[in-house]
């Protein structure tokens, strides 16, 4: 079996703002069928690739799983980071990095409003097409 990495799952403490950052910023769609009706655990789609992000409050329950912070990025992949940086600069997000290149694209690190850190980047068109003729995007 070789399985397939699809999702990721948040433990939140702040719901509603983890979700509408998640939704309102980068542009996630609620899945309803897969969300609880009261509103503790949301299933997240992206419709610019197959994965998916769920997300839990802490309140009730975290699977076993520890509530620290820390030591992992969730990246995301935009047309333009610059833009997006540029963007989010009034949109009140943390910042933890200024935009840098990276050498296969351009790179900035947030928070979001439960602390975890997300890689927001981009990719130069050379690499992008190499990625996609090796289906890893």
């Amino acid at each position: 079996m070789e399985p397939g990495l699809t999702s990721v799952m948040l433990l939140v403490q702040d719901m509603p703002r983890v979700r509408a950052f998640y939704t309102e910023l980068l542009g996630l769609v609620v899945v309803p069928e897969f969300s609880s009706p009261t509103g503790e655990f949301v299933f997240l789609h992206s419709k610019a690739s197959r994965f998916n992000l769920m997300l839990q409050d802490i309140k009730v329950g975290t699977y076993g799983a520890s509530t620290e912070r820390g030591g992992v990025l969730i990246g995301f992949m935009v047309e333009d980071a610059a833009a997006v940086y540029q963007e989010w600069q009034t949109k009140g997000v943390e910042f933890v990095s200024g935009i840098t290149d990276v050498g296969a694209g351009r790179s900035f690190v947030v928070r979001d409003p439960d602390g975890n850190y997300l890689n927001i980047y981009d990719l130069y068109p050379e690499v992008r097409k190499m990625q996609e003729a090796a289906q890893l995007i």
